[in-house]
C-alpha cells in the first residue's frame, strides 16, 4: 500500500513537471512560429496566426515568424486594412442582451478584432517596403498614412517618425534611399526624428579605451554603412548626426586593429565576416577623406597613437565642428 502512494505521488510530481513543461513550450513565441509554419507553410503562416486569434498571437510571434521567413504580401496587408476593427465586441454584447435568439457565437471576421499593437507591428514593419519594391511609394505611401492618421489617431509626422525607426533597422542593407526621403520628408523635425532613431539602436560610442581590449564582445557597425553613407551626404560633414554616426565607426574600426594586432596571422578578425570588415574599413576612410570632425569623445583611442597605426590604421586629424550658429 505505501509503495502505491509512493508511485502515485511520484507520478503526480512528474505530470504537473511535464504540463508546466508543455505550458512553457506553449507560451514561447518562436515555438508557436515554427508549428505555423510547419503546418501552414510560408505562404498561410501569418494568416492563419490572425485566424487563432489574440488568445494565440503576439507581436512576439510576429517578430518570430518575420525572422523565419513568413511571407507579409501585399495581399495579406490588404485584407487586413479592409477588416480591421469592423468587430465591435461591445456592440456584439448589447445586441445579444436585447435579442435572445441572437447567438455571441457569430465568430467575428478574420483580423477584425485583433489588437492595435499587432496590427501596428504588421503594417510598420514591411508595408511601406513592399511598396518600394513595387516603385509605387510616391503613389501609395501617402494613402498608407492617411490610413494610419485614422486609425491610430497622430500626425503624419508621428508615423513616419515611428516608420523611420524601422526603415534603418540593422539587418536593411539600404542600398536605395528613397523610402528614407520619403519618410524624412513628411517629419515635420528630420534631424530630431533621425537622432532618436539612431539612439533607439544605441548608435555611438559604447566603450572605452580601456573596455574596448577586453570585450569579449563583436565591435561591428551598430547600423548598415549604407545608412552612414547616406547621412554624411545629407547631412555634411559638420553636422551633429554626422559626427555621431562617425563615433560609431571609429569605435568600430579601432576594434578591428586591437583584434587584428592580437593575430597578425589573420586578414580578417575571428567572428567578424569579411563583408562586415570591408564595411567598417571602407566607410572609416569616406568619412575621413570628407574631412568629418570626430567628438573630443574619441580622443582616448588616438592618445597613443603608436598603438593603433600596426594595422594601416589612419587616423583623422581632430577640428573642432563647426559651429552651427555662427555669429555674425
Amino acid at each position: 500500500m505505501r509503495l502505491v502512494k509512493e508511485v502515485e505521488s511520484l507520478w503526480d510530481r512528474t505530470n504537473r513537471s511535464s504540463n508546466r513543461k508543455w505550458h512553457n513550450i506553449s507560451q514561447d513565441p518562436f515555438a508557436k512560429a515554427e508549428w505555423l509554419l510547419y503546418k501552414y507553410g510560408r505562404a498561410h503562416a501569418l494568416f492563419y496566426a490572425i485566424r487563432l486569434g489574440n488568445g494565440f498571437i503576439t507581436v512576439e510571434v510576429i517578430q518570430a515568424l518575420l525572422s523565419k521567413g513568413a511571407i507579409l504580401s501585399k495581399y495579406f496587408i490588404q485584407r487586413l486594412f479592409t477588416h480591421f476593427g469592423t468587430y465591435d465586441e461591445n456592440l456584439i454584447s448589447l445586441k445579444v442582451e436585447h435579442n435572445n435568439a441572437l447567438q455571441k457565437e457569430l465568430s467575428s471576421p478574420w483580423g477584425s478584432n485583433i489588437s492595435m499593437s499587432i496590427f501596428t507591428k504588421l503594417i510598420t514593419e514591411e508595408d511601406f517596403h513592399i511598396f518600394r519594391l513595387e516603385n509605387k511609394l510616391n503613389e501609395i505611401g501617402d494613402l498608407l498614412m492617411a490610413s494610419f492618421q485614422v486609425i491610430l489617431n497622430v500626425s503624419k509626422s508621428e508615423i513616419a517618425s515611428s516608420c523611420l525607426i524601422q526603415a534603418i533597422k540593422p539587418e536593411r542593407n539600404l542600398k536605395e534611399t528613397d523610402l528614407l526621403e520619403f519618410l524624412i520628408q513628411r517629419i515635420d523635425n528630420p534631424k530630431e526624428a533621425l537622432k532618436s532613431a539612431l539612439d533607439h539602436y544605441k548608435v555611438g560610442l559604447k566603450f572605452n579605451a580601456e573596455s574596448i581590449k577586453t570585450t569579449k564582445e563583436i565591435r561591428s557597425l551598430t547600423v548598415h554603412s549604407n545608412l552612414y553613407s547616406w547621412i554624411l551626404k545629407v547631412y555634411g560633414p559638420n553636422s551633429e548626426i554626422t559626427q555621431k554616426c562617425f563615433d560609431d565607426i571609429i569605435e568600430s574600426r579601432i576594434w578591428v586593429d586591437l583584434k587584428l594586432q592580437e593575430t597578425p596571422d589573420r586578414r580578417v578578425p575571428e567572428h567578424l565576416t569579411k563583408r562586415s570588415f570591408k564595411s567598417i574599413c571602407s566607410i572609416y576612410l569616406k568619412f575621413i577623406n570628407k574631412k568629418v570632425p570626430f567628438t573630443p569623445n574619441v580622443l582616448q583611442y588616438f592618445q597613443g597613437v603608436s598603438n593603433y597605426s600596426s594595422t594601416g590604421l589612419e587616423i583623422p586629424k581632430f577640428r573642432q565642428p563647426k559651429s552651427r550658429n555662427p555669429k555674425s
